[in-house]
């Protein structure tokens, strides 16, 4: 059994950590910033959604072919220079707001830039943990960089709706746009292992998705894990969309409030990526594992679904949270361990399309039905929806699980 927090006896994982910690933070500041203002301005929850996925969905479809790119290329001089090119958007988001109104083009189109550049930069989070820490380690780092990115979201969030109560919006885009440089500058004094290993040699985008392909139809746990993610997303990561009407409707609040439920749902996520950080690394019983924590998030609907106090909403959206950060490490860290070195990159790259393609439009889809259906008739649906699917799942692949690992 591993000591839980052994890992952070590797320096280069704690200098990789902080960095990720802060560049998420600034993240944090500017999306609450940006959803409120657009919720406010068009004052529908659908139009956020259809925001949402206008804006995300050209870097999705990026995302396929970032994969490629990663496996080709020095990965660390990538990332280092993706983080540099992230610090446009948010600077000049906030030069905008300090001189005009809002304007939703201008928001979108730069909202847009910073989702292309996330296409490569979130399956690089993902591969280059591995270049840091032993494969033993793996599953404590992956659900401590989750512990981090949720931290960041309670304090981000929380952060960022107080901010906006207290200046104009464009202080949340200077401060993410100046959270980049320590990650920089920290990514300039880690020193990676096996770094020969992941530049590929030059070959075509055909024949790197027909090796990805008969990867896949090899290995189908990989297959079907990726594929519960595409479906978790859709139907349960999405659902967050609806909080600004659910801080207006059942809260009595404005935007200090919508950041308190987003700061609920990241402190949930917090002390889920915790527990999973503090338990030693298993490789197996992937499948039951994954089924429990969205069984835990069809609770966590139930709990909006039925509340009649605001007390037990708000433990729903802390059991939320809790299952995100237990379901998404879990899956994260078996793909990796079943993914040979020359194929990661392309794999966490489908991952990360699995998890950003399917969320947007789970929130153009959120969106709209919860005008139709208001937020506890869509609760006890997508509560439903994921108990009957996620079960249907965990029968399939509890059988290829026993053929991968007997």
């Amino acid at each position: 059994m591993k000591i839980p927090f052994e890992v952070f006896k590797i320096k280069n994982f704690r200098l990789f950590l902080l960095g990720h910690f802060l560049s998420f933070l600034g993240s944090w500041v500017q999306n609450t910033a940006v959803h409120w203002l657009v919720y406010i301005n068009t004052g529908s929850s659908a139009k956020l959604g259809l925001f949402s996925l206008l804006t995300t969905m050209p870097g999705v479809i990026f995302t396929l072919f970032a994969g490629s790119i990663i496996d080709r290329l020095d990965r660390w001089r990538l990332f280092r220079s993706i983080l540099l090119f992230s610090i446009l958007p948010p600077l000049f988001l906030g030069i905008f707001f300090s001189l005009f109104e809002f304007n939703l083009y201008i928001v979108a189109l730069l909202t847009l830039i910073g989702q292309i550049l996330s296409a490569a930069d979130m399956p690089l989070r993902q591969v280059c943990i591995l270049n840091i820490v032993p494969p033993e380690y793996l599953t404590q780092a992956l659900s401590f960089q989750a512990l981090s990115f949720h931290t960041s979201r309670i304090l981000g969030s929380s952060l960022g709706g107080y901010l906006m109560s207290l200046f104009s919006p464009a202080v949340n885009f200077w401060l993410n746009a100046l959270s980049y440089l320590p990650f920089i500058v920290f990514l300039r004094r880690i020193e990676p292992e096996n770094t020969e290993l992941c530049i590929s040699k030059k070959r075509s985008l055909k024949k790197d998705f027909s090796e990805l392909y008969k990867f896949l139809r090899q290995v189908k746990l990989t297959y079907f894990l990726i594929l519960q993610v595409a479906v978790f997303s859709f139907l349960g990561v999405s659902f967050p969309i609806v909080l600004p009407r659910l801080a207006v409707e059942a809260f009595s609040g404005k935007a200090f409030e919508y950041g308190l439920l987003s700061s609920i749902l990241g402190c949930g996520a917090m002390f889920g990526a915790l527990s999973l950080g503090l338990r030693a690394s298993e490789s197996q019983n992937v499948c039951k594992r994954v089924w429990l924590t969205q069984l835990l998030f069809s609770l966590s609907l139930l709990l909006i679904a039925l509340s009649q106090h605001k007390v037990f909403s708000i433990l729903g959206i802390f059991l939320m949270g809790f299952s995100f950060t237990n379901f998404f490490p879990i899956i994260n860290s078996s793909l990796q361990r079943l993914t040979p070195e020359g194929l990661r990159g392309r794999v966490m790259s489908l991952f990360t399309f699995a998890f950003t393609g399917t969320v947007p439009i789970g929130q153009l889809f959120s969106g709209f039905l919860v005008d139709i259906l208001g937020i506890k008739l869509l609760s006890f649906a997508l509560s439903l929806s994921i108990m009957v699917i996620s079960s249907l799942f965990y029968l399939k692949t509890q059988r290829l699980e026993k053929v991968v690992y007997h």
